[in-house]
């Protein structure tokens, strides 16, 4: 994978920040900026992908809020 990690298993905490950072930082570079995250099985790295940004931008609080929309 170019910007994640294999189905089935669980990404490193460093792959996991560096997604959420660089999602955070082009975000911030212009308000006409929209981030995309799709995985090839379904959900579940979409879910941990966007709950990390989530919470990198403060946008909710806990884990439980930041995976309320899946």
């Amino acid at each position: 994978p170019i910007c994640g990690w294999p189905d089935f298993h669980a990404p490193t905490v460093d792959a996991l920040g560096e997604i959420a950072w660089d999602a955070q930082r082009f975000l911030a570079r212009d308000a006409r900026n929209v981030a995309v995250f799709h995985c090839k099985a379904g959900r579940a790295r979409t879910c941990t992908a966007v709950t990390a940004l989530r919470l990198r931008t403060g946008e909710c609080a806990d884990v439980d809020a930041a995976v309320a929309d899946f």
